[in-house]
């Protein structure tokens, strides 16, 4: 069994599960799935009330402003994290 950082086997099972994956899909649809992942992004942050625009655009920006850094905090504590890896 070999050691590995857990952020690096995180990477590599995320890779792998996307070869064995196929999109057959098109620029059509795939702008069809971006537009619907963004309106349900959109939906979530709205929740119960009925934002403006302006107001739904400062939530998204926050959002994504939150999730860099929650993205970052994960990256720096998974390099110190080590996992024993099964072959």
């Amino acid at each position: 069994m070999a050691s590995e950082l857990l952020w690096k086997r995180a990477v590599r099972r995320a890779f792998d599960s996307l070869r064995g994956e196929r999109f057959d899909g098109d620029f059509r649809l795939a702008c069809e799935l971006s537009a619907m992942s963004i309106d349900m992004l959109r939906r979530y942050l709205a929740g119960s009330d009925n934002p403006s625009d302006e107001e739904l655009d400062r939530r998204v920006s926050r959002f994504r402003i939150e999730m860099e850094q929650v993205e970052r905090r994960m990256a720096t504590s998974w390099r110190t994290v080590r996992v024993t890896v099964k072959e």
